[in-house]
């Protein structure tokens, strides 16, 4: 039987994420193995991240049907998708938001994946959202995301444990999960 990882915590917590998660992580672990751990894990709830962030971006308009945003030091060409009456000759923010969306969640899996000494082979994920009109106006009705996790021999367990912690823990799904409906289909599996 595999013995669950334990994670490092206190200021030498390389993970970067919150002891306190880490701590459940571990506690299930054990649980389900049946072990039960040599000593109480402290918990250190001060994450190594700061506590608040601030993220800008601008637009300017081109003129004509899009316009071009400005992140950071790199700029973004955006536009009105043709069947909305654009040109459709930049990205569409649909397609942005769904970006967005699932670089967030990717990022937030690899955090708990290199606290958790998950051996990854593979991630990928797919977003499908659905924008339809309700008499007054379009909103997003429905948010679909699917992928796969496929994880060295012995982590299956470890590697579903980290999709749901990513799928509960992304800050953008946490602050849009109450306006807009998600469901998720990610499989994790072990490599051939």
């Amino acid at each position: 039987m595999r013995r669950p990882i334990a994670f490092t915590h206190g200021k030498d917590d390389p993970s970067g994420l919150n002891d306190l998660l880490a701590n459940r992580i571990n506690q299930n672990a054990y649980a389900l193995a049946g072990i039960a751990p040599s000593e109480d894990l402290p918990m250190n709830l001060k994450s190594k991240y700061p506590e608040k962030m601030e993220y800008m971006a601008s637009t300017e308009w081109d003129g004509k049907t899009g316009g071009t945003a400005t992140l950071r030091d790199n700029e973004l060409i955006f536009d009105t998708p043709k069947v909305y009456g654009g040109r459709g000759q930049g990205l569409c923010p649909y397609r942005l938001f769904i970006a967005g969306i699932l670089g967030c969640i990717n990022n937030t899996f690899l955090d708990i994946q290199r606290m958790s000494n998950l051996n990854l082979i593979s991630f990928n994920l797919h977003g499908r959202l659905l924008v339809q009109f309700d008499g007054s106006g379009y909103s997003i009705s429905k948010f679909e995301i699917t992928g796969e996790v496929v994880v060295a021999e012995d982590d299956l367990y470890l590697g579903e444990r980290c999709i749901e912690q990513a799928k509960k823990y992304c800050p953008l799904t946490r602050s849009t999960k109450d306006c807009i409906p998600i469901e998720y289909n990610i499989s994790v599996r072990e490599i051939e």
